[in-house]
């Protein structure tokens, strides 16, 4: 895979890989698309992969630690999938500021951290932060101060975690 500097599509999902994700994918400067759900994938997430990247689907795998901070470095992003692992710890809040990002799924971890105070999430139409440990007792939150419009937002979910407060969401 070394020698596919050029490659912008990579989909290996459903294949029964199994180990860390190969560091060759490092090197790809001009991967778009990365497509590694599915399988049977463990360790940490990669910190360093392309800054190109539009989509990442690593869901239904092994993996665990923390959402690495560099995630934020990914300016093209739109669509991010990381459900059903065994990641943990705080979300980075540089995720939150993803303009581009329309597509959000952290669901089924072990994520518990609290939603930070500044999203700038103005793409998104659907996120997915079911199943985790979250908390967002913040103030924001519980006493409906969002200081901006999620855009345009469709779906919401937000079930099986551990919110308080009064959500009063109108459109």
């Amino acid at each position: 895979m070394k020698d596919c500097l050029m490659l912008q599509h990579l989909d290996l999902s459903k294949n029964s890989l199994s180990g860390q994700i190969p560091g060759e994918l490092f090197g790809m400067k001009q991967l778009l698309n990365l497509y590694l759900n599915g399988n049977m994938l463990s360790g940490e997430m990669p910190k360093q992969i392309s800054s190109q990247l539009e989509n990442r689907d690593l869901s239904e795998n092994h993996l665990n630690g923390s959402i690495p901070e560099d995630i934020g470095n990914l300016k093209n992003l739109v669509k991010l999938d990381l459900s059903h692992n065994s990641l943990s710890g705080s979300i980075t809040s540089k995720l939150f500021q993803l303009h581009d990002l329309r597509h959000l799924s952290l669901s089924s971890n072990y994520l518990s951290s609290v939603i930070p105070d500044e999203m700038d999430l103005f793409s998104l139409y659907d996120m997915d932060l079911s199943h985790n440990q979250l908390n967002c007792s913040s103030t924001f939150i519980s006493h409906n101060e969002i200081k901006q419009p999620l855009g345009t937002a469709e779906l919401l979910f937000n079930f099986y975690n551990w919110f308080t407060g009064n959500w009063n969401l109108t459109t």
